[in-house]
């Protein structure tokens, strides 16, 4: 399995801030021809940009989906760390903005190094032991507990969260 490494507000792999749709487009066929079949075309669809009115790339996100490869942050796997702990890791070298998303934990931006998690739904290992999840089916349970994980990472530009950074304060 291969890795493609994520630096907090600079790439996700050879995608690069600060690149032209066209470079993103070529980077991501790139990825798509290596890791997707004929048929299934997932990796192409895992990618969401934004781009400056310059047209250049200022947020690049990744959802999880891809089977052939592990997307890292440090020695991370950012889709396959337990949320808590994904962020316990981050957050000692660099605070996270304390807001309500992230005091419910759907949502973590670290805007001073630019990367941001997001999970549709919280689900946490005490909820293993609740008599609501032990009542709901097997398979119920075990897509209760994909969010346990973050579902994308978003990296972004030093001054993308201003916004928000100003809000917290």
């Amino acid at each position: 399995m291969d890795n493609i490494i994520i630096r907090p507000g600079h790439s996700i792999g050879t995608i690069e801030l600060g690149m032209t749709k066209e470079e993103v487009n070529v980077c991501i066929q790139a990825y798509s021809a290596k890791y997707d079949d004929s048929i299934n075309r997932i990796f192409e669809g895992l990618f969401k940009t934004e781009y400056a009115e310059d047209g250049t790339l200022i947020s690049c996100e990744i959802h999880n989906g891809a089977t052939q490869v592990k997307f890292l942050w440090d020695k991370y796997d950012v889709f396959a760390t337990k949320a808590p702990e994904l962020i316990e890791k981050i957050d000692s070298t660099s605070k996270y903005l304390r807001d309500c998303d992230s005091a419910t934990g759907y949502s973590y931006v670290f805007a001073d190094i630019g990367i941001a998690f997001w999970r549709p739904s919280v689900f946490n290992e005490n909820d293993i032991h609740e008599d609501w999840f032990k009542e709901l089916l097997p398979s119920i349970q075990e897509d209760e507990k994909k969010y346990l994980y973050f579902e994308s990472v978003l990296i972004c530009g030093p001054n993308y969260y201003d916004f928000l950074k100003g809000a917290s304060e």
